[in-house]
């Protein structure tokens, strides 16, 4: 899902306050300078989809807050962004972007608060449902095919580099599918009113889904 925001409300308001005047990054929080998506050169506007897919490589939710400048001693300061910038920042021209360069689509959401007089352009983007964001085309320096993005505990995004890097990601990944699988067969069993059948295909799947993982690990290449 893509969509934009233009109002968040007092709740919402308040924790994107949080968010701009925090002050440093986390692996799940990326400030970038004042701009706007329509002035960005090409190199910018791949960077910006090399982040989104970064955070959602990611185990939670993370957030990208454009019109924050690094200050001193690597402090960040809220300086905001004009209207024509934040007018650029709509969903569907970054979606398209994003779509040609990442698979599966990112689900992200746009947020544009005004806080203390000052406009922001904050993205929400939300972890992969079942698999990783995988580049599937090259982009000069920036974009590169096959690449997996992550952001790094030092708060930058990067490529997959290690075997650990890797497992977490395909033990995500299988915890997610899992997950999906069990609640279709939940569905269907609640349809048929067996609460006991319900229970021991719901154990049976989390059973053959490590079971299929050991197995991919034991293959000649595998992830180990």
């Amino acid at each position: 899902m893509m969509s934009s925001d233009e109002g968040n409300g007092p709740e919402g308001e308040l924790d994107l306050a949080r968010l701009v005047t925090r002050g440093f990054e986390s692996p799940d929080l990326d400030y970038k300078a004042p701009g706007g998506w329509t002035q960005w050169s090409d190199a910018e506007k791949a960077e910006l989809i090399r982040d989104l897919a970064s955070m959602g490589n990611s185990h939670r939710p993370g957030w990208i807050i454009i019109g924050v400048e690094e200050g001193d001693a690597g402090t960040f300061v809220g300086a905001g962004i004009t209207d024509d910038q934040a007018s650029g920042f709509d969903p569907t021209p970054i979606g398209l972007w994003a779509k040609n360069y990442i698979d599966p689509p990112i689900q992200f959401r746009i947020h544009k608060p005004r806080l203390d007089g000052r406009l922001y352009a904050a993205i929400q983007v939300q972890p992969f449902q079942t698999v990783p964001h995988v580049c599937v085309r090259n982009y000069g320096s920036v974009l590169h095919e096959a690449a997996i993005y992550i952001r790094t505990d030092a708060c930058q995004t990067a490529k997959i580099s290690n075997a650990a890097q890797m497992r977490a990601l395909i033990d995500r990944a299988t915890t997610n599918s899992a997950d999906a699988l069990v609640a279709r067969i939940d569905e269907i069993y609640r349809r048929a009113g067996s609460a006991a059948r319900l229970s021991v295909a719901a154990t049976d799947a989390r059973a053959l889904f490590g079971q299929q993982l050991r197995e991919i690990e034991e293959l000649p290449g595998g992830a180990s």
